[in-house]
């Protein structure tokens, strides 16, 4: 979390607004600020958008009037997803303006929070963002993130990272070329099991442990194809 003191979310930027404390494994993409791209990989249920929502608003918390961009790729999934995940975790003092029609929210310290899909990515191509989090980055081609990635370039802000969340695909994407094969010293990766996340209710751990192998491989042990 870039210069952040604290290794959570109980003393925040000068707001004590969060509802979010994150679970140990989940700690390091929230305090190493070294890395220009993290990315979240793991089961169904793991943690991976509730986090990756908070890491986005204490990044614009940080800094006054940063602009950062959420994205998936399709609108629907979006809307009823991620960015409904981000009005949850974001307590309702902290948003100064809910530009519901412009898919935008201003927040009290003047920075901006845009939500757009990626069904045409040549739409955010002349903005100048602090950071972008994309919420399942797997259904996205790797053109379309090489192309958002090179939009990261907004100037005066602590820290300029691409956040993203995937459910694992096969050891052929090219995420596991990127993250896995090829990784970079800027570049962090958490593998998350559905076991990590501690407030999951029994009952529904109970019920995925009843998926096929072939499915608890990927959505409970949050492992490659």
């Amino acid at each position: 979390m870039g210069n952040r003191k604290d290794s959570g979310f109980n003393s925040p930027p000068s707001l004590d607004v969060f509802k979010y404390t994150p679970f140990e494994k989940i700690l390091p993409f929230h305090t190493d600020g070294s890395k220009k791209e993290k990315l979240l990989l793991g089961a169904w249920r793991s943690g991976k958008t509730v986090a990756s929502v908070n890491e986005a608003l204490a990044l614009s918390l940080e800094n006054k009037g940063n602009i950062g961009l959420i994205a998936r790729m399709t609108y629907p999934e979006l809307r009823d997803s991620t960015k409904a995940i981000f009005l949850e975790q974001c307590d309702p003092k902290l948003i100064a303006r809910n530009l519901n029609q412009e898919n935008r929210i201003v927040l009290i310290n003047g920075s901006e929070i845009r939500f757009r899909s990626l069904d045409s990515p040549h739409k955010i191509e002349s903005a100048e963002y602090g950071w972008i989090l994309i919420d399942q980055v797997e259904e996205i081609p790797e053109e379309t993130y090489l192309r958002i990635l090179g939009r990261l370039s907004r100037p005066n802000v602590t820290q300029r990272v691409m956040l993203s969340t995937a459910n694992p695909p096969s050891i052929s994407h090219w995420l596991y070329k990127r993250f896995v094969k090829n990784r970079a010293a800027d570049q962090l990766m958490i593998q998350l099991t559905l076991y990590d996340n501690p407030t999951l209710p029994k009952d529904y751990i109970d019920s995925v442990e009843k998926l096929p192998e072939d499915m608890k491989r990927k959505y409970v042990y949050g492992q490659w194809g």
